[in-house]
């Protein structure tokens, strides 16, 4: 928002943040998204009681029986999440297209926000987890002892008998990923010896051979250190493996490990479409500088973790 209090709403440039790609940065994927025209709500949470068989039978000219689900209301609440930079007019004028200095400031910002969702995601996976979940610290996935494709199924096996759906993906950090695809265990299942190339092992053979739709390498990077410190390094995917049911459309009354809510009106602006993010650019006279600003609201939500299992401490 502007100085005078008036928006400074920059359609080309909420484009250009919204196409950014994510690349290694997989949470969307994951806990995909669900629109709201509402800050806050709630959605549905169905019980296992809700695939218990009932009778159905009905005679000539009778009422058809009741079916009656169980239903569980969550809340949702999509905080605001903002950054923004300074854009000074003398760097605007060294030759530089003008356009070209604003999008790089804008993607930066948005990669920096989409980083943001990304930490944030990972850490309401694992304490959405409370029930399922287990340390793999006894049977880790680098030691070819343990097949860690037979583990993965016998954990999509239980989220089938509790939900009634198998789960259709799997998500691995990019050191997990590693470890399964020089498991001999993994390799020999696939390529039908022990002893060849891991490089053989691709995403779409796993997944083929979990059954699930799609085998997600997550290599997204983050800095652990404080700032002005050196950086320490560390995947933020961690040593993490997730199983998971996705729906194909994600909804509030639609059975899914999780989703992130986006509240998509929040500036009242036709324009902003459905994304939910708003770019503004505005002019700071004091700092004789563009300023660029990216705003977003959203919740990520575990909604069922019955339709789901996170592997922890998958490698050494």
């Amino acid at each position: 928002m502007g100085q005078d209090g008036t928006f400074r709403y920059d359609q080309l440039l909420t484009d250009f943040s919204v196409g950014v790609q994510q690349g290694e940065l997989v949470m969307m994927r994951v806990l995909p998204p669900v629109f709201s025209d509402y800050q806050s709500g709630k959605y549905a949470v169905y019980g296992p009681e809700n695939l218990t068989p009932s009778d159905d039978t009905r005679a000539p000219g009778a009422l058809a029986k009741e079916s009656r689900w169980s239903m569980t209301a969550g809340v949702f609440y999509c905080d605001g999440h903002a950054l923004k930079d300074y854009v000074p007019r003398e760097t605007q004028q060294q030759g530089i297209p003008n356009l070209d200095v604003l999008q790089d400031t804008t993607q930066i910002l948005t990669e920096q926000m989409l980083l943001n969702k990304e930490v944030a995601g990972v850490a309401a996976i694992v304490a959405g987890m409370s029930t399922y979940y287990g340390a793999q610290t006894a049977q880790r996935w680098d030691n070819d002892s343990y097949d860690p494709i037979t583990i993965i199924k016998a954990q999509a096996a239980a989220i089938a008998l509790r939900t009634g759906k198998r789960p259709n993906v799997l998500v691995v950090s990019d050191p997990v990923w590693d470890a399964i695809t020089e498991n001999a265990n993994v390799i020999s299942r696939i390529t039908g010896a022990p002893n060849l190339e891991s490089s053989m092992i691709i995403p779409a053979a796993v997944a083929a051979v979990l059954r699930v739709d799609e085998v997600i390498v997550a290599s997204g990077v983050k800095n652990t250190a404080l700032l002005g410190q050196a950086a320490v390094d560390a995947w933020v995917w961690g040593k993490y493996a997730l199983l998971a049911v996705r729906p194909p459309r994600a909804g509030k009354r639609i059975m899914a490990l999780g989703s992130t809510f986006i509240w998509r009106r929040a500036w009242g602006l036709a324009a902003q479409g459905d994304t939910g993010r708003l770019v503004e650019r505005y002019w700071v006279q004091d700092r004789h500088s563009d300023c660029i600003e990216i705003l977003d609201h959203y919740d990520q939500k575990i909604i069922a973790q019955e339709a789901g299992y996170l592997f922890t401490d998958c490698i050494a």
